[in-house]
């Protein structure tokens, strides 16, 4: 299975090389220049908005101020906005079969590698509102990065002009690829967590609101709190852990042009995406801070995409129930296989809008990376989660267990937690008293 990408249609092609072409040689010389040319390349249909981003943004006036202390406009205008035409127009070249591996539940792919002038390329398309994807059924890989402009979601926004500002600025930062890889739990497989002797981890708690998983340039590992359709709303404007992470980073992003919805046996593993944008905050508070501070050019983190059950979905009384329990410690020990001698940057997963609690996702992160084994620290952010407060007492009241007897502490406190909204907090008082 495959993704078909836009210049396998010649005609359409054609025509986008045409106004692609004409840009380059006239020169786009206004910021505003760009909504006309996402206007012109995006196929017109309901759910297409106007772009108006460049204009309303960057042109003089209201609150334009507050962007130009960070982002270099000038930078973008003189070499990223061509760098994006030019690369655009390499993909015959960069993908000659005009087709990309589809990362499918079942499919016969399990991993692709691309190039980052690949990756710059179908970030540069799909920018440019050419390549969008398709939706088939619970299939979807909607892949619409010019929505952030449509959509006026500035801190986004900023940060994939960025991307396209500072490889442009030396196509060094090229070189090299990026690796996706679906994992999937082998038949008869579990994580051993009965009986275990596997001592526990080491743990270490950061809870500086300001200090984030993102920016752990020492260890080798990041958790994605995934959405099980990868990237959750990064392309609609939402600002959660995952978004963020994909907006500082844009080249996990291009996993969303090929990856369908991650099953409960399933992971995604992401090799070589690096980080070009620095950040703040979470949610409302999100904000475009500029360049990154570090070298690019040094070995990025691997990030394991793990999506936790959404208990949105009338699940949330229910997350003390065994099963549900060992699908997440399975989903994190899926991922982090085949890690040892690392370091794991991670914090409250799905502790956000997926309403799950902060006590027993800690465990169940605890449990999973010390099973795994090879796992040398967790760095434990909490970014100023008021509703975590105290989990750092498990650490302190279980760190010199082993994984089994950890285990069936938390199989005896989830014993006959009634299905109710006040489940977390038996559940807490509980596992204290184990």
């Amino acid at each position: 299975m495959s993704v078909t990408l836009p210049c396998a249609d010649t005609t359409r092609w054609t025509h986008v090389c045409d106004i692609l072409r004409s840009w380059l040689s006239s020169g786009v010389t206004r910021v505003s220049d760009l909504d006309t040319i996402i206007n012109t390349l995006t196929p017109k249909d309901a759910t297409c908005l106007p772009c108006k981003f460049f204009h309303t943004t960057f042109n003089a006036g209201e609150g334009s101020d507050q962007f130009m202390s960070c982002f270099d406009l000038g930078g973008f205008l003189i070499f990223g906005v061509p760098f994006m035409l030019r690369v655009a127009l390499e993909a015959p070249t960069l993908f000659p079969t005009s087709t990309l591996p589809l990362l499918a539940q079942g499919g016969s792919y399990a991993s692709v590698e691309l190039s980052r002038r690949q990756c710059a390329c179908l970030l540069a398309l799909s920018a440019l509102g050419v390549f969008q994807g398709r939706s088939e059924g619970k299939e979807r890989y909607r892949f619409r990065v010019h929505q952030l402009f449509c959509m006026n979601a500035t801190p986004s926004a900023l940060c994939f002009m960025n991307y396209f500002r500072v490889v442009a600025r030396d196509e060094k930062l090229l070189e090299g690829s990026v690796t996706y890889v679906r994992r999937k739990m082998a038949e008869g497989d579990d994580v051993p967590l009965a009986h275990s002797k596997q001592p526990l981890c080491p743990v270490a708690f950061i809870s500086e609101p300001a200090q984030r998983i993102e920016c752990d340039t020492t260890a080798e590992l990041h958790v994605d709190f995934s959405n099980m359709q990868i990237g959750g709303g990064v392309l609609t404007g939402d600002f959660g852990q995952e978004e963020i992470l994909f907006c500082a980073k844009p080249e996990l992003a291009v996993a969303i042009a090929f990856t369908t919805l991650l099953r409960d046996e399933e992971v995604l593993v992401i090799d070589g995406a690096r980080m070009y944008s620095t950040v703040s905050g979470l949610r409302s508070e999100f904000r475009f801070e500029g360049d990154v501070m570090t070298q690019l050019t040094s070995p990025p983190p691997r990030v394991v995409a793990l999506d936790a059950l959404d208990l949105r979905v009338g699940l949330k009384p229910r997350q003390f129930e065994i099963p549900f329990v060992r699908r997440d410690i399975r989903k994190a020990w899926l991922g982090l296989q085949g890690c040892s001698g690392s370091v794991l940057a991670t914090g409250h997963w799905g502790c956000g809008s997926f309403g799950h609690d902060h006590f027993l996702k800690f465990l169940q992160q605890w449990l999973a990376a010390s099973a795994a084994g090879g796992i040398t620290e967790i760095r434990y952010y909490t970014m100023g989660d008021t509703k975590g407060e105290g989990v750092e007492r498990l650490l302190e009241k279980f760190q010199f267990l082993s994984v089994g007897d950890l285990w069936t502490k938390v199989e005896i406190a989830c014993a006959g937690i009634p299905p109710s909204l006040q489940a977390p907090k038996v559940f807490r008082e509980k596992i204290m008293l184990c």
